[in-house]
């Protein structure tokens, strides 16, 4: 029978530019912790994208991190 894990918070995103070009702007983490939502959208945690070892689990929860050390002045992070 699988067992329920809750890990502590997990850097998943940072504000600032991607590997792939793109960026992502303080506005839009900022709208995804206001606006996440299990039920209206359950994210699922896949390692590398890989869909056939099954999924890690799931986020119940995300927060914006804002002025802490490892962050430049004005970039914002968002946990899971």
């Amino acid at each position: 029978m699988p067992r329920s894990l809750v890990s502590f918070w997990k850097r998943v995103a940072t504000s600032g530019p991607t590997v792939d070009g793109r960026v992502i702007t303080p506005q839009e983490l900022r709208d995804i912790a206001e606006t996440y939502s299990t039920a209206t959208y359950t994210a699922t945690i896949w390692s590398e994208h890989e869909r056939w070892p099954g999924a890690y689990g799931t986020v119940f929860a995300v927060r914006l991190i804002e002025e802490v050390e490892g962050l430049a002045p004005g970039q914002v992070a968002l946990e899971a």
